[in-house]
Formats: structure tokens, C-alpha cells, sequence
């Protein structure tokens, strides 16, 4: 009992010391081609405690931490501002198509207006006479 408690109090006080580092990691410059310091800590510790865990819990571990990466690309792919500017500008030419269309369809029904009064600007007509 007594090598149980000692084993759980050093494992929360390991746990508060590196809590205390990853927040000073925090700060931390990340150094080209390399992840940043507290990704290396949280990426340092996790594989050991995966390893201690019986079997089933591990599978239960993996499920849980495919759903979680899968959450956190979707919210980050959701909230990148390159992926905004994309469709802003995607937004725009399609505005952009649809008004050239809207356009030369109204071009269209114009000349079409036209030739039906006999008004052909292509021909030099001058439309139908006025009795």
C-alpha cells in the first residue's frame, strides 16, 4: 500500500510539473523543421501511457483519438483563412460569370427585340412604319 501511494503522488506531481513546462513551452519559438516544444512534450508523454493500457483500452483509446484528430482537422480546415479567401474569390467569379451572363442575355433579348421590330442594327433596318 505504501509503494501504491507513493507511485500515485508522484504521478500527480509529475503531471503538475509538466503542466508547468508546457505552459512555459508555450512561449517557446518553434525551430525550423521541427514541431513546436509543447507538441514534442504532449507527443513525448502519450505513447508510454498508450502502452501501459490493457489491450481493450487501447482500442477504446484509439477510437477516441481518431475521432478527436478527424474534430480537430475539420474545425482548423474550417477555420483557415486561406480556405475563406478561396471561396471569397471563387464567390467573385462566379458573380462574376453570372453577371457576364445575365448580360449578354439581356444583349440577346435586346437584338432579339430588335429584329422582331424590324430594327436590325446588323442590317441598317429602321424598324417597323407607324400607320
Amino acid at each position: 500500500m505504501r509503494e501504491l501511494t507513493k507511485s500515485a503522488i508522484s504521478y500527480g506531481w509529475a503531471t503538475s510539473v509538466f503542466g508547468m513546462q508546457q505552459m512555459l513551452n508555450m512561449f517557446a519559438p518553434t525551430r525550423p523543421g521541427q514541431d513546436h516544444p509543447m507538441t514534442q512534450g504532449f507527443n513525448s508523454v502519450s505513447p508510454p501511457m498508450v502502452e501501459s493500457l490493457h489491450p481493450a483500452m487501447r482500442n477504446l483509446y484509439g477510437a477516441g483519438e481518431n475521432f478527436q484528430r478527424s474534430m480537430v482537422n475539420m474545425f482548423f480546415d474550417f477555420m483557415d483563412p486561406n480556405r475563406w479567401l478561396g471561396m471569397s474569390a471563387q464567390m467573385m467569379d462566379q458573380s462574376a460569370a453570372a453577371s457576364s451572363r445575365a448580360t449578354q442575355a439581356g444583349a440577346d433579348a435586346m437584338a432579339q427585340g430588335l429584329n422582331w421590330m424590324g430594327a436590325n442594327p446588323q442590317t441598317g433596318g429602321s424598324g417597323p412604319t407607324r400607320p
